[in-house]
């Protein structure tokens, strides 16, 4: 079990989780990250940047493949 450090609350079960791993405090939300048999604070911003460029690679991928299937038909006509 590891204790949040910024609540304290002593009840976090890690056996679900890997090095690295971010998750929130259920008792007060922050966000964690995993380190080895502890939890440390997240930084919050660099998380979510992470999450948004993931989604706008995402995006990309879906755009390209939809210029490809038009061009496609465009050929087949």
């Amino acid at each position: 079990m590891a204790n949040c450090p910024d609540c304290e609350f002593d009840d976090i079960d890690l056996e679900d989780y890997e090095e690295g791993d971010t998750f929130s405090c259920p008792e007060c939300g922050r966000l964690l990250v995993v380190n080895g048999d502890d939890v440390d604070l997240a930084d919050d911003d660099d998380d979510l940047d992470d999450d948004d460029d993931e989604e706008e690679e995402e995006e990309d991928d879906l755009d390209e493949e939809i210029i490809e299937d038009d061009e496609d038909k465009d050929l087949d006509e």
